[in-house]
């Protein structure tokens, strides 16, 4: 994985231009001290914890007239009471775009390796210790400007996730995936406010545990996005799934269906911002199977002054399986988490924010419920170069 990460910023290195255009730095530190009455996320013998977290992170960007380059680099060193929870998360990622009349090619890709349990709330929700990942993405895309109103996009991915086994608890061991998908689809601007868009889409995904079989996923997806106003925009798209699951030794092959749907809405003025959505998405999972999520999440933001926001969250997932096994099923839940903060803008470069969090999960077939509060004061600090 280290190689692969040296090989995709050397590329990245490579391939822009320099001496293009202006190139633009900023470099962010944040530090924070925490507070987790319940940080396994247990229904029975919660351990409070006291944290604190180092993130370091800088962005570079360059921008002109015919490429767009953008380069993420950030780290989140974070340390406990308890040492079974500490941990070194390290990530980087680029986004390029470069234009030639009316024809485009992009290029993201990403590595992240990290704690497990920082990513296994909106999974599965099963939160270990001392249990770390790695994720390698690339995704190269290109379009083409087909008519004054038309675009036709084209876009690859891959995708490949590893989990570390835990030696002391070898039941909580993850399986990794590899995912390969393809996306061909067509954009039409039917007025200044309309955009009406559809995709096909096709994902095949291998699992790293070899008794566990390949599944191809296949859908077709349509979907528009309105300006109501000049402060107010909805999307809405969605779709059929189709899941094919692979025989193996141990079962026969199986057909399912589920969907994809998505619902945006976005209103922002001077003092508020309220977004809301909905989504329905099928994806592979830690449990060696791809699962249904669904979300609900909104998010209020209101600007008390110049120098002080207030924003609250609040989000429902829903995580279902497909084939039916014992084993799938029984981490079928709902995840529910709320928190309130206040932001306070010290001077230009240096921030204070103050954060409050609960959390509550309850599995389908299993008895009690989980629940955990937190707290967050933050430090943070911005430079522009």
């Amino acid at each position: 994985m280290h190689r692969m990460m040296a090989i995709m910023v050397s590329g990245l290195l490579a391939s822009s231009p320099v001496g293009a255009a202006e190139w633009l730095t900023q470099a962010h530190l944040q530090q924070q001290l925490g507070y987790n009455d319940n940080m396994g996320f247990v229904t029975q013998g919660e351990d409070s914890v006291l944290s604190y977290s180092l993130r370091p992170a800088i962005e570079i960007q360059e921008k002109n007239r015919d490429s767009e380059v953008e380069i993420k680099a950030g780290a989140d060193i974070r340390r406990n009471d308890d040492p079974r929870w500490d941990c070194d998360n390290f990530n980087l990622e680029t986004r390029d775009e470069y234009r030639l009349g009316r024809m485009g090619a992009g290029f993201s890709g990403g590595y992240t390796q990290g704690c497990s349990y920082l990513q296994q709330l909106v999974d599965i929700g099963l939160l270990r210790p001392r249990l770390d990942y790695r994720q390698f993405e690339l995704s190269p895309s290109w379009y083409w400007h087909w008519g004054q109103r038309d675009r036709l996009t084209a876009a690859a991915g891959y995708s490949r996730r590893e989990y570390d086994r835990n030696p002391g608890e070898p039941s909580a061991a993850f399986t990794g995936n590899e995912t390969w998908s393809f996306e061909l689809g067509e954009a039409h601007q039917w007025n200044p406010r309309l955009l009406l868009d559809g995709q096909l889409i096709l994902t095949s995904i291998h699992y790293a545990d070899k008794t566990v079989a390949d599944q191809v996923v296949q859908g077709v997806q349509l979907g528009g996005h309105y300006q109501l106003t000049r402060t107010l925009k909805v999307s809405l798209g969605g779709g059929p799934r189709r899941v094919q699951t692979h025989s193996t030794p141990d079962s026969n092959e199986a057909v399912s269906w589920g969907h994809a749907l998505q619902f945006d809405l976005d209103h922002e003025t001077p003092l508020h911002r309220i977004t809301a959505r909905y989504s329905s998405t099928i994806a592979p999972s830690a449990l060696g199977q791809v699962l249904q999520y669904q979300t609900l999440s909104s998010r209020y933001q209101y600007r008390i002054d110049p120098g002080l926001s207030l924003h609250l969250e609040a989000g429902y997932y829903r995580t279902d399986s497909f084939d039916g096994s014992s084993t799938v099923d029984a981490f079928d839940r709902d995840y529910v988490a709320l928190s309130v903060g206040l932001s306070w803008q010290l001077t230009r470069n240096l921030d204070i924010t103050l954060d409050y969090g609960y959390q509550f999960q309850q599995y389908d077939d299993r008895p009690g419920q989980a629940h955990a509060n937190s707290l967050m004061l933050g430090l943070g600090y911005d430079h522009d170069f």
